[in-house]
């Protein structure tokens, strides 16, 4: 079975799904959020008997999770000595508000983690004007190359200042031996760190077409 560690998909009419995704194992990118140190949890290339365990303080499943309804719906979710948030506010037809916060009490790193759906061939651009076409190659993108916006497939993300992009972000497939899977199986991660100053960011997601 996979990892219970991604809770929210988001859709429109206009776009199809495009955030969220599912679950995994062995890729802690793809959870909503994670505490501690993410290179504990990693998936090595050909391995065919691997370890699904962190190897050290790791949370990227939830031990547990409380929906909240009423104007923001939303998450309530405990991992480890952390407590993490997500609300979701839609705004109108086409703008919603997606809301992270983490307590951020203990001494690991907190971040939260958005997945987005791969569409190969559509164009990524950024407000630090970086442009490239998704496909096989490898995008890494740091806070000063996003520039606090990300334009792809359709729609478009206000972003942190913090934030960062990571492609191809590979999970496990259970049905291959040595578990590989391509990046046409991955997801884009946005990754938003949070510290004792920073515990609450509001992502602003705009449909554009």
């Amino acid at each position: 079975m996979q990892d219970r560690q991604n809770f929210v998909s988001i859709y429109h009419e206009k776009t199809g799904p495009f955030l969220g995704g599912g679950n995994t194992k062995l890729q802690p990118g793809w959870s909503n959020f994670t505490v501690g140190d993410m290179g504990l949890l990693y998936h090595k290339k050909g391995d065919e008997n691997p370890d699904f365990s962190p190897k050290g303080e790791l949370y990227h499943v939830p031990s547990d999770v409380k929906l909240v309804l009423g104007e923001q719906t939303g998450l309530d979710m405990n991992y480890g000595p952390e407590k993490c948030r997500i609300r979701i506010i839609v705004k109108d037809e086409k703008t919603l508000e997606y809301v992270i916060e983490s307590a951020t009490k203990s001494n690991l790193a907190v971040a939260a983690h958005l997945t987005l759906l791969p569409v190969f061939g559509e164009r990524l651009e950024t407000g630090g004007g970086e442009k490239a076409m998704l496909g096989d190659e490898q995008i890494e993108w740091n806070g000063e190359e996003l520039g606090g916006r990300l334009r792809y497939g359709g729609y478009q993300l206000h972003l942190p200042e913090t934030a960062s992009i990571h492609w191809p972000s590979l999970g496990h497939n259970p049905y291959r031996k040595d578990g590989h899977t391509t990046p046409s199986e991955g997801r884009i991660e946005v990754r938003v760190p949070f510290d004792r100053q920073h515990k609450r960011y509001t992502v602003r997601i705009e449909i554009l077409k």
